[in-house]
Order: C-alpha cells, then sequence, then structure tokens
C-alpha cells in the first residue's frame, strides 16, 4: 500500500513537469544595439531626428536615397538639421539631413574603414554658438549724411562757417553768409565730423564742417549746403 502510494505521487509530479508552461529567456535588444549590429561598417550613431549637425570631415555625400548614388557632395562645416534614419543600408548607417535651401538628402554618419581613415564620423552633432555681433559705429556719426561733392559750387547754410587749415585743425578765419565756394576736396572725417577742402575765391582756401548731428546752435544742422539752381 505505501509502495503504491510513492508510485503515484511520483507519477503526478513528472505529469505536472511535462505540462508545466516553459518561460524562455528574453533575449530582445534595445533598437539601436540591434542597428548597430547590423551595421557592422558604421561605428555607434550619435545623430538624433531634430538634431543640428554638420559635415564633420573633408565633405560629405548627399544621396536620394540610403546608399544610393551621390547626387551632392557638402564640404566640410555645412549645417543641417536631421530630418529622418537612421536607416541601415549595405551595413551603414545613413540619415537625411536638410542642409536648408531645398538641400535635403540622405547621408552616411560614419565609417569603420574606408579610404580616407579608419573609425571615420563624416557628420556630428553641432551645437551652434550665439555670438554677439557688434554693431557697426559710425566714424562720422556726429554729422549728417554729406550733400556736397567735388566740384559743386555750395553756400553758407547758416550764418556763418569756420574755416580751417586742416580738417578738424583749428578755426584761422569766419566766413559770414551769405558767401559762395567751390568744392575742392572731401569728405574727409575726422572727431566725428565731416569736412569738405572748400575755395572761397580770392586766395580763401581752407577746410569747413559740411554739418552737425548737435551743436550749441542747434540740432541736424547744415553748416554748408549745394547751391540750388534758379
Amino acid at each position: 500500500m505505501r509502495k503504491t502510494l510513492l508510485v503515484t505521487l511520483l507519477l503526478v509530479g513528472m505529469a505536472i513537469l511535462m505540462v508545466a508552461p516553459t518561460f524562455a529567456a528574453d533575449t530582445a535588444a534595445p533598437a539601436e544595439s540591434t542597428l548597430n549590429q547590423a551595421c557592422v561598417g558604421s561605428l555607434a550613431p550619435r545623430l538624433l531626428i531634430g538634431d543640428t549637425g554638420r559635415v564633420a570631415r573633408q565633405f560629405s555625400s548627399l544621396r536620394e536615397a540610403p546608399g544610393g548614388p551621390a547626387f551632392r557632395v557638402m564640404p566640410a562645416g555645412s549645417v543641417f538639421t536631421v530630418v529622418d534614419g537612421p536607416q541601415c543600408v549595405n551595413n551603414l548607417i545613413y540619415f537625411r539631413v536638410d542642409y536648408g535651401n531645398g538641400i535635403v538628402g540622405w547621408a552616411n554618419e560614419s565609417q569603420v574603414t574606408s579610404q580616407y581613415g579608419a573609425n571615420l564620423y563624416w557628420l556630428e552633432p553641432y551645437t551652434v554658438v550665439p555670438t554677439n555681433t557688434p554693431v557697426p559705429v559710425d566714424p562720422c556719426g556726429a554729422s549728417l549724411a554729406p550733400q556736397l561733392v567735388i566740384g559743386q559750387q555750395g553756400e553758407i547754410a547758416q550764418r556763418f562757417s569756420t574755416l580751417r587749415a586742416t580738417p578738424g585743425g583749428a578755426g584761422f578765419r569766419v566766413v559770414y553768409a551769405p558767401a559762395t565756394f567751390t568744392v575742392l576736396d572731401g569728405p574727409t572725417c575726422v572727431n566725428g565730423l565731416v569736412y569738405f577742402q572748400i575755395d572761397y575765391g580770392n586766395g580763401l582756401v581752407g577746410w569747413a564742417t559740411e554739418s552737425q548731428v548737435s551743436s550749441i546752435y542747434g540740432a541736424n544742422q547744415y553748416w554748408l549746403a549745394p547751391v540750388v539752381p534758379q
């Protein structure tokens, strides 16, 4: 009786083991790892959709489709935006990139070996660093836009004009309106002001300020002006 019971328990245990479900080990690998294994000719991808990147080597070939014939070569330093990828074709990883101005295509990101060397990234992520562009300073910002030209007849536009031996030099004579002159030279900018060399006749020649944005006599004034034909 006891022997029969043991045999029965043994048979029941074997039956349970035979019908018990078998749980297989999870061998699924991350998508990136699978891509790396399939694309053994490329290095690990570093670009992502939406990233800004640039050409990292001497050039990068652009293609209509991954692995297709090249239709354009982009030079080193060209900046792009990643719009698709990665795609593995012929053991190489490709990304679709947009250089702007309608220049869009697929490009190989890297190669383990090529005629140009080993373990090369053709494309790389790139961070655009904003630069503080200096605001250009007008060297003659204290004057208004010049109106006189060489050979032109001009006249004193205010009450007087100071004549100087050199642009920005000390005044040696004050000429009062009305007076006309001929422009001999200029414009020349000194200390923010525009000067012209003018000839009043009878040997009276010198340099004079054409205009001033601000002075003790007012704002935005032309001291000299072209003669308007009657």
